[in-house]
């Protein structure tokens, strides 16, 4: 594990996981090194947990190859073959990757990002209205938006957005985020109350929420 030290004119000891094999450390400008490690080493559990967690997030985000492939609802379809191609919807069979570059999508560039764009105007909302109809929680308007920071979102005024991302994810996981966000129809926050409503929509949320972060690199 790299360790790296910065000391500023501030008052309190922080610690920031900046991947899984870095750990920032941010310390007053006086703080005495013993104390400095010393408050790492008491931290150590905390440290490994989290580092842990971050390996394994990275490992999941290199399985993905946006530049040959389309991921589409958990499935992954390479243009290439026509017996996958079938499986998506006409619109779509005129996009073919043309590069053999394993990337991954970056803040300004994502490949690809029409067809997924297209499908998720599609989808997202007749699930949207399907799941609604299902539980009993109403949206008044649906839009299908781009967001760096989260999946979706639900205003006081009852409309919902949903983030097209969503349609590279699994099934299971699209649904968690769709009645994640009507539950606060009805409580707009986190309270336990809240958790209450999803739980009662779905008694697994809390596999489909840990699930889910292994996702926030597309963010």
């Amino acid at each position: 594990m790299e360790i790296k030290l910065y000391r500023s004119k501030r008052r309190t000891l922080a610690l920031q996981i900046k991947n899984y094999n870095e750990l920032i450390v941010k310390a007053p400008l006086k703080m005495k090194d013993e104390q400095i490690y010393a408050f790492i080493k008491q931290k150590e559990g905390w440290i490994n947990k989290a580092m842990a967690r971050l390996k394994v997030q990275s490992d999941f985000k290199n399985n993905f190859d946006f530049k040959n492939y389309i991921y589409l609802l958990g499935e992954c379809y390479n243009f290439s073959d026509i017996s996958l191609l079938n499986a998506l919807p006409k619109t779509f069979h005129n996009v073919i990757s043309s590069t053999a570059e394993k990337t991954l999508p970056n803040k300004k560039t994502f490949p690809n990002e029409k067809i997924y764009k297209k499908f998720a105007k599609d989808y997202l909302p007749k699930k949207a209205k399907e799941i609604s109809e299902q539980i009993g929680l109403i949206y008044i308007e649906l839009k299908v938006n781009t967001s760096k920071r989260c999946w979706g979102s639900y205003s006081r005024d009852g409309r919902m957005k949903l983030n097209w991302k969503l349609v590279i994810l699994p099934e299971p996981l699209i649904i968690y985020v769709i009645v994640h966000e009507l539950c606060h129809s009805r409580e707009l926050n986190h309270s336990p109350k809240f958790w209450k409503l999803v739980e009662s929509a779905l008694p697994n949320y809390k596999t489909l929420k840990k699930a889910l972060n292994n996702y926030g690199f597309l963010l």
